[in-house]
């Protein structure tokens, strides 16, 4: 399956209900604290709360990630009685669909999270629901199940999966559970700082597929790719480093029972420490697309924030087309790309004007902060790559800064 819709309400810094679309190609932009990371990051939490393992219905911290201090940190306006709404959609190509819906509400005297709301909509199961009664005991609440006569039922939750005393799991709950996580797996994030390289690495012991959060496999996995598997990603890596970031060739020096990446060009050999900053930062995500492509993996969910960061621009175009090759393969993830690069932007742009990639399969959203909540709007993409509308402000710096230029110039002048 895969994640076709996030929605949130009253969640962090939107007031009221969002829905976005998910598409293979789904990039976030916007200024500084609009609410991008909000979005980007939503799945994290979701996978979670589906997984079994979570303790609360939203527990604070997932997959490394904390998402707030409190629980009163997720409503908006951080009110102490309030309520958020977190929900999804995944569907198959098939027709196949899962519709998840929770309103949580917070219980400031106990400090305590229930469930007031719970909706599953899925083509295996139908729809399930369960409605909190707001009475009795909140240590211990009960729910009316499907709108039914029947007098209400104790339920207890771990993240969005309930349960009866006796440890019972509503079976649509446990049928659809089992589909949706699907469509979460792999989930994969990549924040906007990785993490920094190390001037030798020990061989790993096992076979890695993922670089990690903040890219810590990554090395590893260049290590035991050129020590075992032929050198097919480091040879793409390489090419791809040769290619679009200056020149530089990198490879794995064998020192032992250790190994360095380097940095080759011509008879100049340098130590990826000793480099730019840029061209380890986006180490990580080159090699995450190639391991990718050469092992025919994919599906799930990848989340990238800032993959420019540190590069030179001109190098966003070559970052921009591996995600677009990556959605063009099967299984495809879906991509929920934060990005403040306008050449990123223009590259996916340019390649729905040659016809490379189907407009269908991106989706651009700008986020803005405005009147104390965040505001998510589509900007669309014909299939010549023209956007018809652009919101106001988005990209204006260089054309606010050339107007500002001529202006002192002629003022200077006069």
């Amino acid at each position: 399956m895969y994640l076709t819709r996030l929605s949130v309400d009253r969640y962090k810094c939107f007031a009221g209900r969002v829905d976005i679309e998910i598409r293979p190609l789904t990039l976030l932009i916007g200024r500084n604290s609009s609410g991008k990371s909000v979005i980007s990051r939503l799945p994290i939490l979701l996978r979670h709360a589906l997984s079994g393992d979570a303790i609360a219905p939203v527990d604070l911290t997932a997959d490394g990630l904390e998402f707030g201090a409190s629980f009163v940190d997720l409503v908006h306006g951080r009110s102490k009685h309030g309520a958020i709404g977190l929900g999804f959609r995944v569907e198959e190509e098939g027709g196949e669909y899962i519709d998840w819906w929770t309103e949580i509400q917070h219980i400031d005297d106990y400090k305590l999270q229930i469930v007031k709301y719970l909706r599953l909509d899925a083509s295996e199961v139908g729809t399930f629901e369960l409605r909190w009664t707001e009475a009795g005991d909140p240590l211990n609440p009960a729910y009316v199940v499907d709108e039914s006569a029947d007098p209400p039922v104790p339920f207890a939750f771990s993240g969005f999966l309930p349960a009866s005393p006796r440890g019972d799991v509503p079976q649509p709950i446990v049928t659809a559970k089992a589909a949706a996580l699907s469509a979460f797996h792999p989930l994969r994030h990549l924040g906007p700082l990785r993490a920094t390289p190390s001037r030798d690495y020990v061989y790993p012991s096992r076979r890695l597929g993922d670089v990690g959060a903040s890219g810590r496999n990554a090395a590893e996995i260049l290590g035991a790719d050129a020590l075992r598997d032929g050198r097919k990603v480091l040879d793409a890596v390489a090419a791809f480093y040769e290619r679009e970031l200056g020149g530089w060739r990198l490879d794995v020096e064998p020192q032992g029972e250790r190994f360095a990446l380097v940095l080759v060009s011509g008879n100049t050999k340098v130590n990826l420490v000793d480099a730019g900053v840029g061209l380890s930062q986006a180490l990580p995500l080159v090699i995450q697309r190639y391991v990718d492509t050469v092992r025919n993996a994919g599906g799930g969910v990848e989340v990238v924030e800032q993959p420019e960061l540190h590069l030179h621009p001109a190098a966003h175009t070559g970052l921009a087309d591996l995600y677009i090759d990556a959605v063009r393969r099967r299984p495809r993830p879906r991509f929920i790309i934060e990005t403040h690069s306008e050449n990123f932007l223009l590259r996916v742009r340019r390649r729905i004007a040659e016809g490379v990639l189907d407009p269908r399969e991106v989706a651009l959203y700008w986020v803005s902060d405005e009147l104390g909540s965040s505001h998510l709007r589509p900007i669309p993409i014909d299939e010549t790559g023209a956007v018809q509308t652009w919101p106001k402000g988005v990209f204006s710096e260089d054309y606010e800064e050339i107007k500002a230029i001529g202006q002192a110039r002629a003022e200077r002048t006069s």
